[in-house]
């Protein structure tokens, strides 16, 4: 989620953005993928919880304004994709269903609530407000136990793979590892400054921290048994030896031994020509660049930002037969493709109205509308068999 109330879904191994979901008015805070993963929950400052629909990209779902302050988190229940909760700085988490329109619950605190997040099994709620940790009940709404040792705001929760044991991390610089089952604090890890979040990966082996200065700092498990891999959690409590790797916002900061890893920062990230070109607002050349780049989804991707900035029609136009045909090539390749022919077809359309007069000028541009023109008349005859089978099923 961005401070303009978008979001947007990217592929994680391409880097390339899949989709960008419009709806709210402020800021989003929190998104959340559903248990089967064809749903998302987002929570923003506009104080509405939304549910959309990632195949058709459409909000399926609003909570309207029923909490009265800036949401500021949210989560899915883990075992059923209509449930999920939303935590507002009013002091409630909200339990909803989406197969009804009003809350099924409100948990009340005496602070702005900073974090909320379902246990594995999804029978329990832990959210945290102030410097204290209250673990719900979902189906009597009752709070179990309420966890108070930090001297500061709590920030941020996570649990293991397992479900026995809670992290917590706050202002005042500790993580806290606590037992579900004796419901006791079993140890603390210090850092250096304040802490606003925390995450275990899904095995188990690696704790990651983030802090207010945009450091980041990861935790690895270093010892294994015979048999297996020792948990992360287990390492610590046994004051087993960590590797400390540090991922430094900005350079000029030395690792503190050997074993430490530095990662470069953002800012030496070399962008693709057309990333460049998009920022100086070259349009055209921007257009082009992701053409030469003969991925699909680079192209669909710059069209579609291309199309949020009101930028289509400046970079579709002034175009000469050089310059037209790898773009007239790719729409006539991929209008068929139901991933990319919603906007293939809109970026066809304004093409068609733009250099309809010319053509006959140019015997290769000529055979490039004759071919997309095929591809589309071959398309239209496809559907129409299909639904003649889907008449007769």
């Amino acid at each position: 989620g961005d401070k303009e109330g978008n979001i947007k879904v990217f592929d994680v191994k391409t880097k390339s953005m899949l989709r960008q979901l419009k709806g709210h008015n402020e800021a989003v805070r929190s998104t959340n993928w559903t248990c089967e993963g064809l749903y998302m929950i987002s929570g923003s400052d506009d104080k509405h919880v939304k549910r959309w629909d990632l195949g058709t990209q459409e909000m399926i779902w609003d909570s309207k304004a029923i909490h009265s302050d800036y949401i500021r988190t949210t989560d899915t229940n883990p075992t059923a994709s209509d449930i999920f909760i939303s935590g507002s700085y009013d002091h409630t988490v909200k339990l909803w269903d989406s197969r009804t329109k009003s809350s099924i619950h409100s948990f009340n605190h005496k602070n702005p609530v900073e974090y909320a997040m379902f246990s594995p099994s999804g029978s329990m709620i832990f959210s945290c407000s102030s410097n204290e940790i209250s673990m719900w009940d979902v189906m009597s709404g009752k709070c179990i136990h309420t966890f108070s040792n930090h001297q500061k705001n709590i920030t941020s929760l996570c649990m293991n793979n397992d479900g026995s044991k809670l992290l917590s991390c706050s202002l005042d610089g500790f993580v806290k590892i606590y037992s579900i089952e004796s419901l006791e604090v079993l140890h603390g890890i210090k850092y250096n400054g304040p802490l606003i979040s925390l995450a275990l990966a899904n095995d188990d082996s690696k704790l990651i921290v983030g802090q207010v200065d945009g450091n980041v700092i990861i935790k690895n498990k270093s010892i294994k048994t015979e048999n297996e891999d020792i948990d992360f959690i287990d390492n610590i409590l046994t004051e087993s030896k960590l590797l400390s790797n540090k991922y430094y916002k900005g350079s000029g900061i030395k690792p503190n031994n050997s074993k430490d890893t530095i990662f470069e920062s953002d800012r030496a990230i070399r962008l693709k020509p057309y990333e460049t070109n998009l920022r100086k607002f070259n349009y055209s050349l921007a257009l082009d660049s992701a053409l030469k780049s003969r991925n699909p989804v680079v192209v669909i991707t710059v069209l579609e930002e291309l199309s949020r900035r009101d930028g289509l029609t400046k970079a579709l136009s002034g175009r000469d037969e050089i310059t037209l045909e790898p773009l007239l090539s790719f729409l006539s390749k991929y209008i068929s493709n139901p991933r990319f022919s919603y906007l293939i077809v809109q970026v066809t359309h304004r093409l068609l109205d733009m250099y309809s007069g010319v053509l006959g000028h140019s015997d290769a541009i000529d055979e490039l509308f004759v071919k997309l023109h095929d591809q589309v008349t071959t398309e239209v005859g496809f559907q129409r068999q299909i639904m003649k089978v889907m008449g007769t099923l």
